[in-house]
């Protein structure tokens, strides 16, 4: 029985491993055609995720020294200053997001103003951040979740007047299929087994 426990006990931590190992993605833009992007676009980066705008205008890829609009290089903005906000829809499940943005414009933004992160798994929230943009209107602060598994998420800017979202660097974990995990599993097991 001891020994069963323990190579049940060997199985459930390799399941856990690789749960939390899955495959790490970046999406920075920069191999996007820049200009107008229809909603649903998809980066050449990860097939995994499509962007919208939640008004269904289109979006845009901006060079970074583009008018009005601060990035890292190419950007993906969420056009005109309105109450619309980026969504971000995964084919798949995944884990561990970050996002770098920008704009943070002080002549639409005031002190204490917050860009909001919302994490949905099949359309309930499951998890929610903010950060306090510190209106100096360049790409130079992240928002970000770790350890929530989900498949849908929004970015969107709290202020006062206003304003065009521009994120770059969008870093997420794909999350293995639970078929998958049963198999490394079972291979930790047979593994272990071997080796007692």
């Amino acid at each position: 029985m001891k020994k069963m426990t323990s190579v049940l006990f060997a199985a459930i931590a390799v399941a856990v491993m690789v749960g939390s190992a899955g495959a790490g993605i970046v999406i920075d833009f920069e191999s996007d055609s820049d200009g107008p992007q229809a909603n649903g676009f998809s980066s050449v980066d990860s097939a995994l995720v499509t962007f919208e705008d939640s008004m269904g205008a289109d979006l845009d890829i901006l060079e970074g020294g583009y008018p009005g609009y601060e990035g890292d290089g190419q950007s993906l903005a969420v056009p005109f200053d309105d109450d619309s906000f980026l969504i971000m829809n995964f084919t798949s499940l995944v884990q561990d997001i970050s996002v770098d943005f920008g704009n943070d414009d002080p002549g639409f933004a005031t002190a204490g103003d917050v860009i909001v992160l919302t994490l949905f798994l099949s359309d309930v929230q499951v998890g929610q951040t903010e950060v306090v943009v510190n209106l100096d209107d360049l790409m130079n602060q992240s928002i970000g979740i770790n350890d929530v598994v989900f498949d849908k998420a929004t970015i969107k800017y709290e202020v006062s007047g206003g304003l065009t979202e521009v994120v770059d660097n969008i870093s997420f974990v794909e999350v293995p299929e639970p078929a998958t995990l049963l198999l490394l599993g079972l291979g930790g097991v047979l593994l272990r087994k071997r080796r007692a």
